[in-house]
């Protein structure tokens, strides 16, 4: 079903333990049986998610590299690779120094599909099918699968989570959006964490959701693949109260939040040809600050970044998507 890589994995810096017994709350020295310890000092983690647009070797994969260089991301989430990519996208994440691939080989509609490459001792990868988010075997639901990845940084639980919803507009692909939503928002659910991350190319603009119609579906319009297969779980929900026609609401509804991200010239555009916000990330469990890069805005503000400004054109050569870099802090 898919290909994993795991190599070893990189220390992450957490700061030091503390050295001294602190007073207790009753006001006594603490005991040699009863120790008290300092409380745990905030950690940041960047995160970075991209529709690449592909990364076959390519002057397009050495200016995606030039952006990950300038903010050096612990964990990277992407998008639109293609199935034949495997080897470049592994030979990209050890050029780049991360150490944890989860890359599916196929997907269950098309040819593209989600990865995820981390720095962090991510050890808990998963590639979540419709089968096993809906507990019905013969599901086959959702566009692409998503992609996750979890383990324990400092004691606490951190999890990323990637998507690539449907894209287009006809009623069938609104349905299936919204589908990629309800699955997603199982999958953030499912890694069980303290601290969640959810971020991908939603194919749909926030503002803009309310005025779709009808707001719920009740049933699967026509137009779906021959092989599409609505899990039993969706199909008793549209018997019921319907699927909101809203991607971003089973995510809202499951206690994530949308993270505040817009370029530095203050645009919030995350594709340039359409000028429309359509990569978006979710969190739950820590303060988040985000950002949109374009390589024509950077002149060292914002986000901390390393080196110098790329070339002007260097994001328009990576892809016709922006990056979506988000620092947490928990």
């Amino acid at each position: 079903m898919y290909a994993l890589w795991m190599s070893s994995l990189f220390a992450c810096a957490l700061g030091p333990p503390p050295t001294d017994a602190e007073t207790s709350a009753s006001g006594t020295e603490p005991t040699a049986t009863e120790t008290t310890t300092a409380p745990r000092p905030p950690q940041t983690v960047r995160v970075l998610t991209w529709n690449v647009e592909g990364l076959t070797p390519s002057a397009s994969q050495d200016a995606a590299a030039t952006v990950l260089a300038r903010y050096v991301p612990d964990v990277v989430l992407l998008q639109e690779i293609e199935d034949f990519e495997a080897d470049d996208l592994q030979a990209f994440a050890e050029d780049l120094g991360y150490a944890i691939v989860v890359d599916p080989v196929d997907n269950p509609f098309g040819t593209l599909h989600n990865a995820v490459l981390s720095r962090l001792p991510l050890d808990e990868p998963h590639i979540w099918t419709s089968d096993a988010l809906s507990g019905d075997a013969s599901a086959n639901d959702l566009t692409r699968w998503p992609v996750a990845a979890a383990g324990a940084l400092d004691g606490v639980r951190f999890a990323v989570v990637t998507n690539h919803w449907k894209s287009d507009f006809y009623e069938i692909d609104l349905f299936r959006r919204a589908v990629d939503g309800y699955r997603t928002a199982q999958a953030a659910a499912a890694m069980a964490a303290t601290v969640t991350l959810v971020c991908g190319d939603v194919n749909e603009e926030l503002d803009e959701v309310a005025a779709l119609s009808p707001a719920a579906w009740t049933s699967q319009p026509t137009g779906a693949p021959s092989d599409f297969r609505l899990g039993d779980d969706l199909v008793a929900l549209l018997r019921g109260d319907g699927l909101p026609n809203d991607p971003f609401a089973p995510l809202l509804a499951g206690g994530l939040t949308v993270v505040d991200a817009l370029q530095l010239d203050t645009r919030d555009a995350t594709r340039d040809d359409s000028g429309r916000r359509l990569d978006y990330c979710f969190v739950q469990g820590a303060t988040a600050v985000g950002e949109v890069y374009d390589s024509r805005d950077d002149d060292g503000s914002g986000l901390p970044k390393v080196g110098s400004p790329p070339a002007r054109k260097t994001s328009a050569a990576a892809s016709d998507h922006f990056p979506v870099v988000v620092d947490l802090t928990f």
